[in-house]
């Protein structure tokens, strides 16, 4: 549907010059060593599948990327192609596989897959064995297997952006330790993610991986390689878009690493994935950074596509909410959020929160409340319910469209991950709604930000600058005619 408009400098190797060290020499083997059956297509003839079996490779340039789908009747997922079939060369007890995710600037990863195992490379295949990989590099992740067979069939699901991507694979029978641990990699969040089957490796480092932005591939004679071109995700199309964008916008990788689960520390909140993603602003400002609680700076948080001057200025845009998936059914104290407040252009006003253990049905009735529009302090929002899946809708919203900093979920006794240094206590009452509750900090003093203090940080040609219009209870008719 379209080629990237740019090409890093350069892209991997089709001959790899990392050696793949499956087979140490001279020491016992810590996995199971493995050819292509069936090979999955690859981005323009590059990024092969056997980029799959260098455990640690020295820059960004690895792994396997399928062709991109964005635009397409397989955008997201359902391309039957995605799949790659590992030939052992005999019947083994397979134990698990163990993975590391492409994860390039969530443009290309795998989110669900499918595992199957059979003594014929062209049928038989066991039952799939189903899940979803937490969308990071950092560190590897275990699916287990525990069936025979020679021939392993890895079905890419649901997939990034713009396509499908995986680092690394390896199979391994039980007793084995893998040779995929890396010299910087980083301890799994816990639990991983919303399938049994698939639990994170552990690590003995003490901090995660961080990738710049601009840390795109290197080495290789690659003439044309991925590069993404922001679009929008959205039911309605901006009618309008800010005259004058900021020097710079949000990091694509954040470079503040969450801290929902601190390390050597019991977990103070739910740990979760998001079962169904909000549309975002130009391509930039994903919904994955209200995991993170207190960013280095005001690139961050989730920022819907613009909706002044259209038929959903101020609210009403159906396709404003997201679902978190907790991995499984818990009984949900509160939800603690801090609202995005960009210059009165970006937030959230009147909400909507309902759970389920399932994902598309059996939502409680909502819990509605308004959230205070500042992002100086967080806010709480009661829930009192059990179940697996939140759903957060965003009602109403500020002059440009919505927006929302952080977002974790507590059960009781929990404290949370969301207190800032600089937090300032907010008013009281904070809300018309009874449902809301802010939590309180030690500060003494709010937080003021600057008109000027727009995001810094990042390769962002285009971003939200939002132009001073006076909100009111009149759609604006058009568009503003200087930032």
């Amino acid at each position: 549907t379209g080629s990237p408009t740019k090409a890093p400098s350069h892209g991997p190797t089709m001959t790899p010059t990392v050696t793949p060290t499956n087979t140490p020499t001279n020491a016992p083997a810590q996995n199971v060593p493995y050819t292509f059956a069936h090979s999955p297509p690859i981005y323009n003839g590059n990024y092969y599948e056997t980029n799959m079996q260098v455990p640690c490779p020295s820059d960004d340039s690895w792994g396997w990327i399928g062709p991109d789908r964005q635009g397409s009747q397989y955008a997201g997922g359902g391309e039957p192609a995605f799949f790659f079939v590992l030939d052992l060369g005999s019947s083994i007890d397979i134990d698990r596989l163990r993975v590391r995710n492409r994860n390039w600037d969530h443009y290309y990863c795998i989110k669900d897959y499918e595992v199957s195992v059979s003594d014929s490379q062209d049928s038989g295949y066991s039952a799939p064995i189903s899940g979803t990989l937490i969308n990071s590099k950092a560190f590897t992740q275990d699916i287990a297997i525990g069936l025979s067979g020679r021939y392993v069939k890895f079905q890419a699901v649901t997939y990034c952006i713009y396509s499908a991507g995986l680092y690394y694979v390896e199979v391994l029978m039980d007793g084995q330790s893998g040779n995929a641990h890396c010299p910087n990699d980083a301890p799994p969040p816990s639990p991983p993610t919303k399938s049994p089957s698939l639990t994170p490796t552990t690590s003995p480092t003490s901090s995660p991986i961080t990738h710049s932005p601009t840390g795109r591939p290197t080495g290789g004679p690659v003439t044309s390689s991925p590069t993404p071109s922001p679009t929008p995700s959205s039911t309605l199309n901006p009618t309008g878009s800010p005259t004058k964008a900021p020097s710079h916008g949000p990091t694509m990788t954040p470079t503040v690493t969450p801290t929902n689960t601190p390390t050597n520390a019991p977990a103070q909140n739910v740990p979760y994935t998001f079962a169904h993603s909000p549309p975002i602003y130009n391509g930039n400002y994903y919904e994955t950074n209200m995991q993170v609680p207190c960013p280095s700076d005001d690139s961050w948080g989730w920022i819907g596509p613009d909706r002044q001057g259209s038929q959903y200025a101020g609210g009403g845009e159906p396709a404003f909410f997201f679902v978190l998936d907790l991995g499984s059914s818990i009984d949900i104290d509160r939800l603690r959020v801090r609202n995005r407040n960009w210059d009165h252009y970006y937030c959230i006003k009147d909400y909507e929160v309902s759970v389920s253990d399932s994902q598309d049905s059996g939502y409680s009735a909502p819990i509605s409340g308004t959230l205070i529009n500042s992002k100086a302090f967080t806010q709480d929002i009661a829930i009192g319910l059990s179940g697996r899946y939140v759903k957060f809708q965003a009602v109403t919203y500020c002059i440009y469209s919505a927006g929302l900093y952080y977002v974790e979920v507590l059960m009781d006794g929990q404290s949370g991950n969301a207190h800032c240094p600089n937090d300032a206590p907010p008013p009281s009452p904070p809300t018309k709604s009874p449902s809301l509750t802010p939590t309180t900090s030690p500060t003494s003093s709010p937080i003021t930000h600057s008109p000027t203090g727009r995001p810094t940080g990042g390769p962002v040609t285009s971003s939200p600058t939002p132009s001073p219009t006076p909100s009111s209870t009149l759609n604006p008719t058009g568009s503003p005619t200087k930032a």
